[in-house]
């Protein structure tokens, strides 16, 4: 259980009564549905739901401080329109005008928060602290987001990797556990999602390792 029984009662008091005053309850409800439910078809599923739980709370705790977008509407108008003069005025595209049309398509991507840089405003808005977990993103070829992003894009892991997928997955879930709890303000060491309770967990000691070793 993430919350121990003799805690339980104080826990649920203080934990309904902060989620009904949410400015993004649904989003919170939905990511403890995803971190509760246990019956997923395989660990891809699962893996992907978790994380699209993460993406909830940062999305609502994005809407709530407007964190959407770099410039506002007025200012990003005027800078696209100098992004796309500059394209075109550049020698590698003033001959190519299909090529500048799919730089023109991606442009619009820049003006928003990267989900890197909006979940640590997350978190530090919330002071939770992830880390002694498999970290979010990074330099890392195995980031928890770059795992993320090879399963929705249909990579799969292979019997030699699948101890890294099932202990990115305990950690995306720990991470996902924390994030909820810090959101109801509830002391993380009070909770069996610790550092000193995972502390007994093969894949808490080890996720390093087998990181490192792929």
């Amino acid at each position: 259980m993430l919350i121990c029984p003799r805690n339980f009662i104080e826990f649920i008091k203080q934990a309904l009564s902060l989620a009904n005053k949410c400015t993004f309850k649904d989003y919170l409800f939905d990511s403890i549905n995803k971190a509760s439910y246990c019956k997923y078809s395989n660990i891809e599923n699962e893996y992907l739901s978790y994380y699209a739980a993460l993406e909830n709370l940062v999305n609502g705790f994005k809407n709530e401080r407007n964190l959407h977008f770099i410039l506002d509407q007025n200012s990003w108008k005027g800078f696209n329109k100098n992004l796309k003069k500059f394209v075109k005025q550049h020698a590698l595209f003033q001959q190519e005008k299909n090529k500048r049309q799919l730089i023109y398509e991606k442009l619009p991507e820049l003006n928003r928060i990267s989900f890197s840089s909006a979940f640590n405003l997350f978190c530090q808005c919330y002071e939770i602290d992830l880390s002694d977990l498999w970290s979010i993103s990074g330099g890392y070829e195995y980031s928890l987001t770059k795992i993320r992003n090879l399963l929705i894009h249909g990579g799969r892991f292979e019997r030699e990797k699948f101890n890294l997928l099932f202990y990115a997955k305990c950690h995306l879930k720990w991470t996902l556990e924390r994030c909820i709890l810090r959101i109801l303000n509830w002391n993380i060491e009070r909770s069996n999602v610790s550092a000193s309770f995972l502390i007994k967990f093969k894949a808490y000691n080890e996720w390093q390792k087998i990181r490192n070793s792929l």
